[in-house]
């Protein structure tokens, strides 16, 4: 179904706007005489959790919680075409094309943010080296018909290890200098972390790209100074639980899940 659909609304049955596209911008038009229960990608068990939008009026929503593909209405009247839903927004990736020239990316190409004070900050000025290594966690088992044993991934560890000059304006380095510091443990000791791709815009979505989510452990190794030098400090961030998928707003800095 295209961007704009139109539906009959029978009173207080619930109507489901199906879009081809998952989308988090939608506009919705109230066409009747009486006012319309509004929800986005899920149908709550009450009209409490729903969005209200009086008679003969339209509000635009931007969903929060990520995109989603349909849209929910339950009317207090029966009306011919009395709803209709338009998707402003999509989740589209915007194709890189094809070349024949080399298209490496470049280490300035991947931005990542630690939330610090309830705010996600660039880990950019400071910061000599931010890697990641995904180690991956391998089965091995031989079958009965093979003289080779096959592999299988289960599980991941991933660790970001980190090496950054101390610098006292960036809040970041030095909010993951006090952990090591303070001797931090648990919770104390965790960060919100978003790897950004730089390289992958989401397109018709100015300043949004696709990103990853992770709860990181900060673990200290080592904070040594020479004389004359600056301090600097080294670590690894090691992920606590699973990823999350889904695409960041490097103006808002608002990561948004899929």
């Amino acid at each position: 179904m295209g961007t704009v659909i139109r539906h009959d609304i029978v009173a207080n049955q619930p109507v489901e706007f199906v879009f081809t596209e998952r989308g988090y911008d939608f506009l919705v038009k109230n066409l009747g005489s009486s006012k319309i229960y509004v929800s986005f990608g899920t149908l709550p068990e009450t009209t409490d959790e729903m969005v209200c939008i009086p008679a003969l009026s339209w509000q635009r929503h931007i969903c929060q919680t990520g995109y989603v593909n349909s849209v929910w209405i339950i009317g207090t009247e029966s009306l011919e075409e009395g709803a209709e839903v338009e998707c402003l927004r999509t989740r589209q990736i915007q194709s890189s094309g094809t070349t024949a020239l080399p298209n490496p990316i470049m280490r300035n190409q991947i931005a990542d943010y630690l939330k610090v004070n309830g705010e996600y900050q660039l880990m950019g000025v400071g910061f000599s080296s931010l890697d990641e290594t995904p180690n991956a966690q391998l089965q091995q088992k031989t079958y009965v018909c093979d003289n080779t044993a096959t592999s299988y991934v289960t599980s991941y560890q991933t660790e970001f290890p980190y090496t950054a000059d101390m610098i006292a304006s960036q809040e970041v380095i030095m909010a993951l200098w006090r952990v090591g510091r303070n001797h931090l443990i648990g919770a104390d000791a965790m960060f919100e972390y978003v790897r950004v791709d730089l390289f992958a815009p989401v397109i018709d979505q100015p300043n949004v790209y696709e990103a990853r989510h992770f709860i990181v452990t900060d673990e200290v190794s080592n904070n040594p100074g020479e004389g004359g030098n600056p301090m600097t400090i080294s670590g690894t961030l090691k992920c606590v639980g699973n990823l999350t998928l889904g695409t960041f707003d490097t103006l808002s800095k608002v990561f948004y899940p899929n």
